[in-house]
């Protein structure tokens, strides 16, 4: 059973099912997908200095909260993001889901790789906020 919960992860839940996805866009709306393609590599190469910023303080973490997996919001909500990180702090997005391929990838091209999820809350990692 644990064997066929492992293959479900992959299948499902994990990076496969974002190249399945990924491709099954393409194949459907290949014009609109090449374009969301070639402006995430647009992105990624510019951003390559804010992903370099290491914030080692112990400042509390700042929530940036996403509800979307618009890709000109991403970039104001990653924006935001770097303000905040260059300031010192630690950014945590709350995403939808694991499913919003674009929010995560658009919030890793600019060095976020820790995230909150609605459809999960309980496995949250603890966060230290303050609200100020």
């Amino acid at each position: 059973m644990k064997h066929l919960d492992n293959v479900f992860h992959i299948l499902f839940a994990g990076p496969l099912s974002w190249i399945l996805a990924d491709v099954i866009k393409l194949v459907r709306q290949p014009v609109q997908q090449l374009e969301l393609w070639r402006d995430y590599i647009d992105t990624v190469w510019p951003a390559f200095f804010v992903r370099k910023v290491k914030n080692d303080s112990e400042n509390s973490d700042v929530i940036v909260i996403s509800l979307s997996d618009r890709v000109y919001q991403l970039k104001i909500e990653s924006m935001l993001a770097i303000g905040l990180r260059l300031n010192g702090r630690q950014v945590v997005p709350i995403v939808r889901s694991r499913k919003d391929r674009w929010a995560i990838r658009y919030f890793k091209s600019f060095g976020i790789d820790k995230f909150l999820y609605w459809e999960n809350p309980w496995r949250c990692q603890k966060v230290k906020v303050r609200l100020s």
